[in-house]
């Protein structure tokens, strides 16, 4: 196929992209009298390619002799906006006295009300006649940033199992920890605070690609020493929002009963070496000259235990992704185990807490059904897996 040489091309400048190609300190705008009006259209094209409903830009066309790797349906960015452009590379070459074939690579970097960021890195190659621009060929893949911005919060858990009920979406889970957080601010103890049960949650406000590595680990002393409190599960909201979430006995609102936070990022693993990116414990900070009160929503009722149906059955909210389990909950976890001990992919028991052979049994499952294998819990792998349930 002739677009193959050029797709490995095009993905490996992608991947030569300069090391802090799509951080924040380097997004600087070029002045708008510096960028060539080709430049401004192929831009154009491209953000049109990036929406859920793409709009043709008059006088550009992408060859559909050629390969486009732009559009991903699954990756949604409604409610984004672009904020900056960068363009990191623009190699001309003459073919004629009117022709020229331009090779440019660009960091396209988005953000939403809720302070997400997407960056997502481009190389296009097309050919600038005197009437217009055919874009030859075309790739984009997120490009992860120097270190992401991480929020972390403490909050109840049988509150927020309720907040959380029926519930799949970042604006959701985002809203959920806001409302029933605990303070960690010098103001009078709230009343759910006290030693209980707690999670600790951290979210990525940044849109990482599967490649990079975003790891928890809580322990008696700080810099991941001492003993291990709690085992994290990593959430993959929407399908691509990083959430970590680790349960267990704490007292945020003391000092007596300390415990550490601490993040762990790689932008590519195996390839670089994981940093500390967040640390936190349960010292209280002093209270901040402007405290926002959150409004406290009306939990929603947790969803009774679904019984296993026939393969016939009618898909239900697990299968149709309406709803979307959280395996830190016992509850959660009892039916992920029931679902995977019917595939015979789990022998331990259906009580047990997530851990070590859920996940083993969730890679296996995902290897089997063409999925990744990150160890990572999703609405994607929760809809293949009651595939057919009717749960």
């Amino acid at each position: 196929m002739r677009s193959a040489p050029w797709l490995a091309a095009l993905l490996l400048l992608l991947l030569a992209l300069p090391a802090g190609a799509a951080t924040q300190e380097t997004l600087q705008p070029a002045p708008e009298d510096e960028v060539s009006a080709d430049v401004k259209l192929v831009v154009a094209a491209v953000l049109q390619q990036f929406s859920a409903d793409p709009q043709p830009v008059q006088g550009v066309r992408f060859d559909p002799a050629g390969t486009h790797l732009l559009h991903d349906p699954k990756l949604d960015l409604s409610g984004f906006g672009v904020t900056n452009v960068v363009i990191n590379k623009y190699d001309i070459k003459p073919l004629s006295d009117k022709l020229a074939r331009i090779l440019m690579q660009a960091v396209f970097e988005f953000k939403d009300p809720y302070g997400r960021t997407a960056r997502l890195a481009t190389a296009i190659q097309y050919v600038l006649y005197t009437k217009g621009i055919n874009i030859e060929h075309s790739a984009a893949m997120a490009a992860p940033p120097e270190k992401p911005t991480l929020e972390t919060y403490y909050v109840p858990a049988d509150e927020f199992e309720k907040a959380v009920a029926n519930k799949t979406s970042f604006e959701e889970y985002y809203l959920a920890i806001l409302t029933n957080a605990v303070p960690m601010t010098d103001v009078p103890k709230p009343p759910n605070a006290g030693k209980g049960t707690y999670l600790i949650i951290t979210l990525c406000k940044d849109l990482l690609p599967p490649e990079s590595l975003l790891t928890m680990k809580v322990t008696s002393k700080p810099r991941r020493i001492g003993t291990k409190l709690a085992r994290p599960v990593y959430l993959l909201i929407e399908n691509k929002w990083r959430m970590i979430m680790a349960g267990g006995r704490f007292d945020p609102a003391t000092r007596g009963s300390k415990f550490y936070t601490t993040i762990t990022y790689a932008k590519v693993d195996g390839v670089d070496d994981p940093v500390i990116v967040g640390s936190y414990d349960n010292k209280r900070s002093p209270l901040p000259a402007a405290l926002e009160t959150q409004a406290k929503t009306k939990p929603a009722p947790t969803p009774a235990p679904m019984a296993p149906a026939k393969s016939a059955a009618k898909p239900g909210p697990l299968e149709l992704g309406t709803t979307m389990l959280n395996p830190i909950f016992l509850g959660d976890a009892k039916t992920l185990h029931t679902r995977l001990k019917q595939l015979g992919l789990y022998q331990g028991a259906i009580e047990a807490p997530y851990d070590t052979p859920t996940i083993d049994a969730l890679n296996a499952f995902a290897k089997n059904n063409g999925l990744p294998t990150n160890g990572q819990w999703s609405l994607q792998l929760q809809k293949a897996l009651f595939k057919g349930t009717g749960q």
